[in-house]
């Protein structure tokens, strides 16, 4: 049996994961916050061929990473993003709650979000300039999240695409 085999892992937040990437390598994802089988998880490259070892990997901080999302952990749970350490002396409070874009689909409107530590309760923000920048909000699947740190990684100046199209 391979040392990542699909057995249900247990893991809780600061754990290190590496994210297979849809084009082939890792990635590398720090677990800030887990709340039932949803995380707030950073992103960071750069692309490894094959997956990190703890000891191969720079220091993580929230502030370099490419990307922060809420995604479902189920690619965690049966081991296909397998589980690689976990940052050393964990310290939530360094790893906040990144503010994000919430686009109203009907209206289109742009308002910045910020969820609370239970990953699922909004609450929203003052407009500020740039809105149209920050990271779409919602739950991302264990197939996106890693398209999109493929993404960022090949363009680190990329924007997602806003969905509301008037007319």
């Amino acid at each position: 049996m391979d040392q990542h085999s699909r057995v249900a892992r247990r893991y809780r937040a600061g754990a290190i994961v590496a994210v297979p990437l849809d084009d082939g390598g890792y990635a590398v994802c720090v677990v800030a916050r887990r709340h039932g089988t949803v995380i707030l998880g950073y992103f960071f490259g750069p692309r490894y061929q094959d997956v990190p070892t703890i000891e191969g990997l720079p220091t993580l901080r929230a502030d370099d990473a490419l990307l922060a999302i809420v995604v479902g952990d189920f690619s965690i749970r049966d081991g296909e993003w397998p589980i690689i350490g976990r940052i050393p002396g964990w310290e939530p409070e360094q790893w906040p709650m990144p503010v994000f874009r919430h686009e109203d689909l009907l209206t289109g409107r742009i308002r910045r979000v910020q969820y609370e530590d239970d990953l699922f309760t909004e609450r929203f923000l003052p407009d500020a300039p740039g809105m149209e920048r920050l990271t779409s909000d919602g739950q991302y699947g264990t197939g996106t999240a890693p398209a999109l740190v493929r993404r960022l990684l090949d363009d680190p100046d990329y924007v997602q695409p806003l969905s509301y199209r008037p007319g």
